[in-house]
């Protein structure tokens, strides 16, 4: 726990700085308000620190050194702008005052949460593989040929790597998700002290729903609750489509609106956000697309600032498009389109194999539809009787859908902007995962944002008798005895600390290990790795791989692990 806390106050300082001086040179301090911009500035600093990290690592192993190095760099380089040490000279001088106790509360909440044993199956499947190869090589040519899951890139992975050192021994793997469960919480309370206010802004609203319920399903769904203890990018995706859809919520509530600047683009910070967060896993493509869309709409005037935001787009995007080549010969890898015809890539027919596993879930649903019944209508009650989550995510799609037509009128009549800007992301969201990847953990950020738009619009329009019930609220609570609260509250903290002392005592300073897995010594060719005899590899040191194909050998095997892997010329056939 100690380790963690430690790390995140680290990263908590690193990323402030670095979006900070991002945010100052994209908005001019467009946003006025101290919570919203030390969000947006935290989140932008991950984002860019994240991909900052995998653009390192196709030139160098992830170790903390090096990790430190590009922290260090960019901090450097923002702070030498006047802009930069300004703004962060005003934000900590009008910092809340109890900004140090509700970080220390929500720190320790997050450590409580993430610091026990993983589970999660991808992370001994392959999340823990990715990040030992990225935190001892980098990013290696070819790694997908030994295991077709090493080829997914994700700059969440490089993130974490240099929090993971061998001397740690697998404990600190779910460090980063233990850092957006932190924010998360964050993000409640800064919400909370804003609609506690006499005027909050319909972004308030929005945040604090979006991130409550990001916080039940993690302590009431086992599903949601592995995943945050794990390095899994799945949990900051999900965070990251609610927060570039607040953000939005946000420019279009706040009273200088875009087409009154001139030189600053807030429109820019959801646009970087939702490129980072298509860098972590590709499921957040409608993201990026519907922020594209948004910038565009902002500035479609202005063919520098146009030019501006597409440059910015793809500096964010190519590292991922050149470690997807590095590692598998595709820039969009699992997808096929746009490969090369390189000696790692894998074979034509393994690449469709891999990609059909990955997205094609029609397809394995099968084609034993009885006569008379259409095949895509089989397969789509196939689909919804599999899985109970699969049942409540079509209800509640449904349902979000048939309000939307319903309720429209309300909408329209709103003095909320930027709504369907939200509507938006949940079409396309919902749209591209039902012809993709139909998993709960991708559609349930997507699945909420129109309902939260209703929300949001109700909130607003009846903000006044809202602040008043918080008010009651404050006043009874006024009236209670102040000794009586601080001898309620160690009472409950004494009582806390004897029921989990048994619990927390061992992860006091770092979290249990990875589960140790007996593994059987194989080769092909000149590749020694190790196959785990249960199927999953955990924390087995690299290379842990299961049946390497009988082509693949090292590339140099001078360089060894390092040089990466290729498939035997003589049997390699042209990837189409």
């Amino acid at each position: 726990m100690l380790y963690f806390i430690a790390a995140w106050v680290l990263l908590t300082l690193v990323c402030t700085v670095i979006g900070t001086g991002v945010l100052c040179w994209l908005t001019e301090r467009w946003f006025e308000r101290w919570g919203d911009r030390w969000l947006l500035s935290l989140w932008l600093g991950v984002v860019l620190l994240a991909v900052s990290l995998l653009a390192v690592s196709l030139v160098l192993p992830l170790t903390p050194l090096v990790g430190i190095g590009v922290a260090l760099a960019w901090v450097g380089v923002v702070w030498a702008f006047p802009a930069t040490r300004l703004e962060l000279q005003h934000l900590w001088q009008n910092r809340p005052p109890a900004l140090g106790w509700v970080f220390a509360g929500c720190a320790i909440a997050s450590a409580l949460l993430t610091t026990q044993t993983i589970t999660w199956i991808d992370t001994g499947l392959y999340h823990y593989s990715t990040i030992q190869w990225l935190a001892r090589f980098g990013a290696v040519p070819g790694l997908a040929l030994l295991f077709s899951n090493l080829g997914f890139t994700s700059s969440w992975f490089a993130l974490a790597a240099p929090f993971n050192p061998p001397l740690l021994e697998t404990r600190a793997t779910a460090i980063t998700n233990g850092f957006v469960c932190l924010i998360v919480l964050l993000q409640i309370a800064i919400a909370l002290r804003h609609c506690w206010q006499r005027s909050p802004r319909p972004s308030d609203w929005f945040l604090l729903a979006f991130s409550v319920l990001i916080v039940l399903p993690i302590l009431g769904y086992r599903l949601i609750a592995e995943i945050l203890v794990s390095p899994s990018p799945d949990l900051p995706v999900m965070v990251l489509v609610g927060v570039v859809a607040w953000s939005i919520l946000l420019i279009c509530n706040t009273p200088a609106y875009l087409p009154e600047t001139k030189s600053a683009m807030p429109a820019a910070a959801p646009l970087v956000l939702a490129a980072g967060a298509v860098t972590m896993k590709l499921v957040a493509i409608p993201l990026l697309l519907v922020a594209i869309a948004f910038f565009v709409a902002a500035h479609y005037k202005q063919w520098q600032k146009l030019g501006l935001g597409g440059a910015i787009v793809l500096l964010i995007l190519t590292p991922m498009v050149l470690a997807g080549l590095v590692s598998s010969g595709c820039p969009l890898y699992p997808a096929t389109a746009f490969c090369l015809d390189v000696p790692w890539a894998p074979a034509s027919e393994r690449l469709e194999r891999i990609a059909n596993n990955t997205h094609g879930w029609l397809e394995k649903l099968g084609n034993d539809a009885p006569s008379g019944v259409p095949l895509i209508a089989w397969r789509f009650w196939r689909w919804l009787t599999s899985a109970k989550e699969n049942l409540i995510m079509s209800v509640v799609a449904l349902l979000t859908l048939v309000s939307s037509l319903l309720l429209l009128k309300p909408l329209l009549k709103s003095t909320v902007r930027g709504w369907w800007w939200l509507g938006a992301i949940a079409l396309l969201g919902m749209g591209f995962l039902a012809v993709t990847s139909p998993m709960f953990r991708f559609g349930y950020p997507y699945i909420l944002l129109i309902p939260l738009a209703f929300l949001t619009v109700y909130s607003h329009a009846n903000s006044t008798q809202i602040h008043q019930n918080l008010q009651s609220i404050q006043q009874k609570l006024a009236r209670l005895n102040c000794r009586s609260l601080i001898f309620l509250a160690v009472s409950l903290s004494v009582l806390v600390s004897i029921l989990l002392y048994q619990s927390v005592s061992p992860r006091l300073l770092l979290p249990p290990p990875l589960r140790q897995v007996a593994t059987t010594s194989k080769q092909t060719n000149d590749v020694f790795y190790r196959a785990p005899d249960d199927g999953l590899c955990w924390a087995t040191e690299i290379p842990c791989a299961f049946d390497v194909p009988a082509d693949v050998r090292l590339r140099d095997p001078d360089a060894g692990l390092k040089g990466g892997f290729v498939r035997d010329q003589s049997t390699r056939k042209p990837v189409q």
